[in-house]
């Protein structure tokens, strides 16, 4: 039996973008299940839109970011953040944060 053993980085895995589809998807999912965004006209039938960053820092690792949501009959920025909960597992949190 011969066994080849090739030389392996392992590289911590990288926080996900403000754009990435998984941190819009959970974004979306913490509107429709925030009561004070279901009580403005947030619930079902919203859409984030047009997503970017604000600021990011490296050092914590955590990203800042600012979308449009849209609802049925409003708009407004929404700002949120990203960062990790689990680096080695590749848990990231996403929370709707104030005007920074």
């Amino acid at each position: 039996m011969i066994l080849f053993l090739t030389p392996g980085f392992i590289t911590a895995p990288q926080l996900p973008a403000i754009d990435a589809p998984e941190v819009v998807a959970s974004l979306e999912k913490l509107i429709r299940e925030n009561p004070t965004y279901k009580i403005r006209g947030f619930g079902e039938g919203i859409s984030i839109e047009t997503p970017g960053e604000v600021s990011y820092d490296k050092s914590h690792q955590k990203r800042v970011g600012r979308a449009i949501l849209k609802g049925k009959n409003s708009s407004e920025a929404v700002y949120y953040t990203v960062d990790w909960q689990n680096r080695s597992k590749g848990l990231f949190w996403v929370q709707i944060q104030d005007h920074p």
